[in-house]
């Protein structure tokens, strides 16, 4: 190693830093003469290593393609795609329903939106009224007016029997 110059200050902490490392460091000559050829190096490490992921990138998506998959018999061809068709939108609808609980939200319809506007919209009451309607049920027996009828052994009702009142004389409303 060379001799190096005298130190420019009379204290230990005015050496410049290139001095203090060249006197505490052996070697450092070649270290900075190294220092070229380990950019280089790093620079080839880093080409490989992208040229190792893209390799990897193009083999998934082959994967994923179905590039490396056995052709299967014509025979046995049409159900097992219709299966895997069914299990991707199973796997999509629980995903979304996965992120829709996550949310804290149930699946949108158009009476649930029509059900949070306003009361007094006409849409909600029209709706409400069609879920009174479907709540109520069938009707009991004795609100059909079918045991007022008498009925043939056949089961049908018999027409002339009713209690109506039909007046053939008079003359509907709409005709005069």
């Amino acid at each position: 190693m060379p001799d190096l110059p005298p130190y420019p200050g009379g204290y230990e902490k005015d050496v410049p830093p290139r001095l203090l490392a060249q006197s505490t460091i052996p070697d450092t000559e070649r270290l900075i003469a190294d220092r070229a050829a380990n950019e280089k190096r790093r620079a080839e490490n880093k080409a490989r290593r992208s040229a190792i992921i893209a390799r990897r990138r193009q083999r998934v998506e082959a994967i994923r393609s179905g590039k490396f998959l056995p052709t299967l018999p014509p025979a046995n061809q049409a159900p097992l795609e219709a299966l895997r068709a069914e299990r991707l939108a199973i796997a999509r609808k629980e995903a979304v329903d996965l992120q829709l609980a996550v949310l804290g939200r149930t699946m949108r319809t158009r009476s649930s939106d029509a059900k949070v506007t306003a009361a007094d919209s006409a849409l909600s009451e029209v709706l409400a009224q069609l879920d009174e309607e479907d709540e109520e049920g069938e009707p009991s027996a004795s609100d059909s007016d079918y045991d007022d009828q008498e009925t043939t052994p056949e089961g049908i009702p018999d027409v002339a029997t009713e209690n109506r009142e039909d007046s053939h004389d008079e003359i509907p409303s709409w005709r005069t």
